[in-house]
């Protein structure tokens, strides 16, 4: 695009005579033409969509006491008519410190490299530091997984007694004991070169853990790593659907599954699990219709897309229904609650219009639309985006 048009730009949309709507018209179509001419990180390109976020040129307008959705031309009741941007791909970001050769968190989940650490207290040192850095990050982006990994690492008190009578602990599992068990420093301080990840899990935390397989801190260490990522190598997403397949819906629905198997992708697996679970809860309440769909590609981009379709399903209420477009409660208010950081959400669906809609309740790009027009859907469908 030339210098000469990005120019005439700035001028329309400073324009007074024009609507809000016909504004946001004109800024979307000059962010889609420079996206299409290549300039995806122009100076020009910023600056235009920084005038997009400022104006917040998709709030609606009211209109004889309801409110207009400008950007599709839908009546709403919402008060804002914008999707809840948020940043997963930051979460992962973050995650990854677990995984990356040049974080000493690796090394948490990881055995560690020769002469890495000098021993215990160099090691807790380090990932302290690191941890530090991102923490204020990771409780703003979702805070329940903020505090898993929280505890996982930095918790004194694990394993014991609170005053109402249950224990300090971590994770899905509610395990009591992590890095900051003063038995593992015990452990560690015992021996010279002594691995972390082979000591013992003391007797009394087994004992109310109730769990037999659970005998040493590297299988602590294995449920921690199964909680923060659905991992390939034990074809993770395909146990949890048939899980709750089996558990949430009964072998009285149909569920046919495509592409479930080979990926990984970091995430809270216990929310993941939550989010599945309320899914086909709402699912069993249509027994009418049976047939279940779930299908997981690859987009581009790195966005790993997971699909749950209850076959022929439509949605009972209306477009313009506040618990669509606006859901504070119930369960799709749950699951944008769950999924903030984490995961862009959508439903779509054939409404009584018998128009298809999708509803984006959860997204990274700030272009997006509440609520789309869309071509065809199987029936209800939940969309779950994971960035890798």
């Amino acid at each position: 695009m030339a210098k000469d048009k990005y120019d005439f730009i700035l001028d329309l949309i400073e324009n007074k005579k024009l609507t809000p709507s016909q504004r946001e018209w004109v800024l979307r179509l000059s962010v889609k033409e420079m996206k299409n001419d290549g300039i995806e990180f122009d100076e020009r390109l910023r600056k235009i969509e920084e005038k997009l976020r400022e104006c917040n040129f998709k709030k609606i307008e009211p209109q004889s006491g309801n409110s207009k959705l400008v950007s599709s031309g839908i009546n709403t009741q919402s008060q804002e008519g914008n999707p809840i941007i948020h940043n997963p791909k930051k979460t992962v970001k973050l995650l990854k410190y677990f995984t990356s050769n040049d974080k000493n968190l690796k090394y948490s989940t990881h055995s560690w490299e020769f002469d890495k650490f000098s021993g215990y207290d160099h090691f807790m040192e380090s990932i302290e530091k690191e941890w530090n850095e991102i923490k204020d990050e990771l409780r703003n982006q979702n805070f329940r997984l903020y505090a898993k990994i929280s505890s996982f690492l930095f918790q004194k008190h694990l394993g014991d007694k609170k005053d109402d009578g249950y224990y300090v602990c971590w994770g899905e599992k509610k395990l009591k004991f992590g890095w900051s068990s003063s038995y593992l420093k015990d452990f560690m301080s015992s021996g010279e070169n002594r691995d972390p990840f082979n000591c013992p899990i003391p007797e009394q935390i087994r004992l109310i853990e109730k769990e037999r397989n659970l005998f040493y801190f590297e299988d602590y260490v294995t449920v921690f790593k199964n909680e923060i990522e659905i991992r390939e190598d034990s074809n993770a997403l395909k146990k949890i659907i048939n899980s709750l397949w089996e558990n949430e819906l009964s072998y009285d629905f149909q569920v046919k599954t495509e592409g479930v198997e080979g990926y990984s992708f970091f995430t809270d697996v216990a929310i993941f699990k939550e989010v599945i679970k309320l899914i086909f809860r709402n699912f069993k309440s249509r027994p009418e219709f049976p047939n279940i769909n779930i299908r997981v590609e690859k987009e581009h981009g790195n966005i790993i897309l997971i699909k749950l379709a209850q076959l022929e399903s439509k949605c009972r209420r209306i477009i313009d229904d506040p618990k669509i477009i606006s859901p504070d409660g119930g369960d799709l208010g749950t699951i944008i609650k769950s999924m903030k950081g984490l995961a862009d959400f959508s439903i779509s669906a054939i409404f009584p219009d018998n128009k298809n809609y999708r509803v984006n309740y959860l997204a990274s790009n700030n272009l997006v639309e509440l609520i789309e027009r869309i071509e065809f859907t199987d029936g209800f469908t939940y969309e779950l985006k994971f960035y890798l």
